[in-house]
């Protein structure tokens, strides 16, 4: 049997009336978020804050040794991606704390959440821990593709007092290993795997000899998980196992050659789902009708297919890995459409939250699947205004939220990442974003999209698609050859100075109808050429409600695409609409090196520059030296020099 203690595999949802809240969200966040948003985001950190420890741990009363540790990590993760600073004394507790146990680490959730934990905290002291725990994971991987709740130990990890001396000596030998090679341009040169220590390099070459006849992993006398038997764990389970892939997509950045492990997990999610596109916790194992369908694996499933997509992208030509489209990707479009209909199913709840709920999970995990892909809806549905009215209707008077995993705010924190849109793979989300529509707005063969296109054939509306409509502006054609440079493309931009085709781009965008400008903005934010970006931007003016905000948000991935070179030109453009979108680039791309180039854009002479240019350095850096919503032209000039000054100090060390 399964353990009545493993994690989350279902939904127990309370139905009741539903409460629409109107959201306005950024990619970057807290600048333009609704203000009851931020009131329960202001009053869950509160809440998670009074739960720490004296030791500066957030205690799980778990079922397994290490649980403090992930739990600790998590809310440290947690109040990060609620702008709470990283030198702030409650962080910097947990982060002593995780440092503290993290040599006698070994159980995959804790492992996974304290290399996000310490990658988003960005202190080059914790390359090694977080290069050593993913040695760790990668060992924890079983024939199958998946993890369950522990890991093998293949070596030690230095104690806390000698791992700084060790990275001090690591990061002087590496910088003058690399001299002026950061400058170089990522997008044109390869990036050089940096190097492991050597104690590490050792493990990890023991990891590479031919494996033992698979054993339990220790769980034979630990309490509630003496039910898992060896067949069981020779499976592993979808959540401990969506943790670790994830775990390993951010190691990757350090080093860690993790993009074999990484498509063996694609290979168990596509071998492994079910008819209806949906994801059980243990592949193969009947838990009976209730438990055989779970929205928390089901979106397990579709990070494990991502991780898989971004591997097999950045692998080496010669290694000849098949990359498949995301948006023909039958395995990806069968668990949105299976993710569709969980939302379409519940559309109708009001609240969550009871001793045996697990739907904060599910709300965070479909949180993560929705930005990796870049979604704003699924299934037809918007699915952050949709999640977040129920997190504010399920808020408790104290700030918290009470699931099934409320013991130290791990469920407050599920419900925090939710509404702060938090990302661990940002770099993924880039790789991603654009590649895949939601199927519930696929454009039918017969035309339309969106709630058109449910619409039968043979109807008006869906009968005349991509052709010039009577009164209706001819749709451009995205294989029109357009004048490029500033994209990357053929340089024709001198046979267009007069932006003839960009303007006339821009006029059939802001004059079509609603369901047009859907289609339109795809086929927009896709476009090779300059023309397409220009485009976007002088339309956004003229566009309202949520297609303005989609055009915002597809000229930021539009950008996301371009050089650094190119994007330090974007962040001066005359058009504020383009400043903008580079300041959310720079973000989304999760490219510290513009930090400088953002700078002054804080003090630019539009308001929504300048708050999108702020939240980028918060996110980019996780320090805010202001300046605060409406600040004097004084204070202004004060939060640059601070900026200015804390930059320069990073710089010199």
């Amino acid at each position: 049997m399964i353990p009545t203690t493993r994690p989350p595999t279902g939904l127990q949802w309370l139905v009741g009336g539903f409460v629409w809240y109107l959201v306005t969200i950024s990619f970057a966040g807290a600048a333009e978020r609704n203000p009851q948003i931020q009131k329960a985001i202001d009053r869950g950190v509160a809440f998670v804050r009074s739960r720490q420890g004296q030791n500066g741990a957030w205690v799980y009363p778990g079922i397994s040794a290490g649980t403090d540790t992930g739990a600790t990590a998590l809310v440290g993760l947690t109040l990060l991606e609620c702008g709470i600073p990283a030198s702030d004394p409650q962080v910097q507790q947990a982060v002593q704390f995780v440092r503290k146990n993290a040599p006698s680490l070994a159980y995959t959730y804790g492992l996974s959440t304290s290399i996000w934990f310490l990658d988003r905290l960005g202190d080059e002291a914790d390359v090694y821990l977080i290069q050593a725990m993913a040695i760790r994971l990668l060992a924890g991987q079983n024939e199958a593709g998946g993890w369950t709740y522990s890991c093998p130990v293949p070596g030690p990890i230095a104690r806390p007092d000698e791992v700084r001396k060790l990275m001090n000596r690591n990061a002087s030998a590496q910088a003058k290993k690399e001299g002026d090679k950061r400058q170089e341009d990522a997008k044109d040169k390869e990036k050089k795997r940096p190097e492991l220590p050597p104690d590490l390099q050792e493990q990890l070459n023991r990891l590479a000899q031919p494996p033992a006849a698979p054993q339990p992993q220790g769980f034979a006398n630990a309490g509630p998980f003496a039910a898992y038997d060896a067949a069981t764990q020779s499976k592993g389970d979808n959540s401990n196992t969506q943790f670790a892939s994830l775990g390993l997509w951010v190691a990757r950045r350090y080093g860690l050659p993790v993009e074999s492990a990484l498509i063996r997990t694609e290979k168990r999610y596509r071998v492994t789902q079910m008819i209806d596109g949906g994801w059980t916790y243990i592949p193969g194992y009947r838990m009976g009708a209730d438990h055989d369908r779970s929205p928390a694996m089901t979106c397990a499933g579709l990070i494990g297919l991502a991780v898989g997509h971004g591997a097999a992208v950045e692998a080496p030509k010669e290694k000849k890995i098949r990359v498949i489209d995301p948006d023909k990707d039958n395995n990806m479009q069968a668990g949105f459409r299976h993710l569709g209909d969980i939302l379409q199913e519940y559309s109708q709840l009001r609240m969550i939250g009871g001793t045996n709920d697990s739907s904060f999970y599910f709300l965070w995990s479909m949180e993560r699947v929705a930005e990796i892909y870049g979604l704003k809806t699924i299934g037809r549905r918007d699915w952050y205004a949709w999640g977040s009215s129920v997190l504010l209707n399920s808020q408790s008077e104290d700030g918290g939220w009470y699931g099934r995993y409320h013991p130290s705010g791990v469920d407050s924190c599920f419900a925090l990442l939710f509404l702060t849109r938090a990302n661990v793979a940002k770099d993924l989300s880039v790789t991603l974003r654009g590649k895949m529509r939601d199927p519930g707005t696929r454009t039918l063969k017969s035309g339309g999209v969106g709630p058109d296109a449910l619409k039968k054939k043979g109807d008006k509306v869906a009968e005349t698609s991509d052709k010039n409509r009577a009164g209706s502006p001819k749709l451009v054609d995205p294989k029109e050859k357009l004048p490029t440079n500033r994209d990357g493309d053929s340089p024709g931009e001198q046979e267009n100075k007069d932006g003839s085709t960009a303007r006339r781009m821009s006029d059939d965008l802001a004059t079509a109808s609603d369901a047009q400008q859907s289609e339109l903005l795809i086929k927009y934010k896709e476009g090779k050429g300059p023309a397409y970006t220009q485009a976007l931007a002088t339309a956004i003016p003229r566009l309202k409600g949520e297609n303005k905000s989609m055009a915002r948000d597809a000229l930021a991935e539009r950008l996301t695409r371009m050089t650094a070179d190119t994007l330090r030109i974007q962040l001066k453009d005359d058009d504020p609409e383009i400043r903008r979108a580079a300041s959310l680039a720079c973000a989304m791309k999760d490219d510290k090196s513009h930090v400088p180039d953002l700078i002054p854009l804080i003090d630019d002479s539009e308001p929504l520059v300048a708050r999108a240019a702020h939240a980028a350095l918060k996110s980019l850096t996780n320090q805010d030296f202001g300046p605060a919503k409406d600040a004097s032209p004084k204070d202004r000039a004060k939060a640059i020099e601070a900026w200015k000054d804390w930059w320069t100090k990073k710089e010199r060390k």
